[in-house]
């Protein structure tokens, strides 16, 4: 029973880690076209393999699944956000590669203590549970930062051209103002 034990963890964390190198490579081909679909699907396939792991994860099949597209879908993220974050930096994409760092770190410490909290309130069962409540609140932040956090990319609704955008602030600096018209 111990070989077993020792087997089944190192075939999780194994399977963990080569699902996300599998999220990486999906990553990459997608985060360009679609970087904001993409984000709201992985960070809602996050949230959905946290709730069904309590349930789904009981035998050692359904747990693999479940760690296996958490893997994936966790793999996938980081470029989602590294890209969200650069394309909302815009001229200043240094400094807002610098606070991706900062996000990733401050994660870690808030995401430790979090769930060291759920282990001994709720339990190991319920642990996955309480990890899919931040991934909510990320998925609510991602879906109501529409426009300037997580903008829309080339083969999405609502996409704007740098071309478009140049247009647009020029007629607005040719466009008379109100209080120009006021003054005539």
């Amino acid at each position: 029973m111990r070989n077993f034990r020792v087997l089944s963890i190192t075939l999780s964390l194994t399977l963990l880690g080569a699902s996300g190198l599998v999220g990486i490579w999906i990553a990459g081909i997608t985060v360009d076209m679609r970087p904001r679909r993409s984000l709201l699907i992985t960070t809602a396939i996050i949230a959905a393999a946290f709730l069904l792991l309590p349930v789904g994860g009981v035998t050692v099949p359904g747990a693999l699944v479940l760690m296996a597209v958490w893997g994936a879908a966790f793999g996938a993220i980081g470029i989602y956000n590294q890209s969200a974050i650069l394309r909302a930096g815009k001229e200043y994409r240094e400094a807002a590669n610098g606070l991706t760092v900062l996000t990733i770190q401050l994660g870690i410490t808030i995401g430790a203590l979090y769930g060291a909290a759920a282990l001994t309130t709720a339990g190991p069962l319920l642990v996955p549970v309480a990890a899919a409540v931040p991934v909510v609140v990320a998925l609510v932040i991602v879906v109501t930062g529409r426009k300037h956090a997580y903008p829309p990319g080339p083969k999405e609704p609502g996409h704007v051209t740098a071309e478009q955008k140049t247009v647009e602030q020029q007629t607005a600096v040719d466009a008379p103002s109100d209080f120009a018209r006021a003054d005539t």
